[in-house]
């Protein structure tokens, strides 16, 4: 779907798990076919999930209100270069928290060995 049809669709569209009998903006101007198109399980979990703020649509602002086609999109950035610096930086964030977490692991499991290891000793030194 085009982001101009995603930001109008609410309750009123989906019916038993299907997009129901739905015009999609682009040709509705020229008379296009209404169209019916079943939601993925995924995307009917996370409708039923999500409380409906917007009486409208399903997707509103943190002001309640509809999205614009224009308003709805990857983040207000120009383009994919730009968001990629965040992208880049949140990955960084993750490697550095699973590296300190396999430190962890490792220390603990070293302590554990050294731990063994001097009681083997003082046990072979009696």
């Amino acid at each position: 779907m085009r982001k101009s049809d995603v930001v109008r669709i609410g309750p009123r569209d989906v019916k038993d798990g299907v997009l129901t009998d739905f015009l999609p903006q682009k040709t509705s101007r020229t008379g296009g076919k209404q169209i019916n198109v079943p939601l993925t399980t995924e995307t009917k979990a996370i409708i039923k999930a999500t409380p409906v703020t917007g009486a409208d649509t399903y997707l509103v602002t943190e002001f309640g209100k509809a999205f614009t086609a224009k308003g709805f999109g990857i983040s207000g950035h120009q383009d994919l270069r730009e968001l990629q610096i965040y992208i880049d930086a949140a990955d960084r964030k993750r490697r550095a928290r699973r590296a300190i977490a396999q430190l962890e692991k490792a220390q603990k499991q070293n302590s554990k060995v050294s731990k063994r290891a001097s009681r083997l000793d003082k046990s072979t030194q009696k």
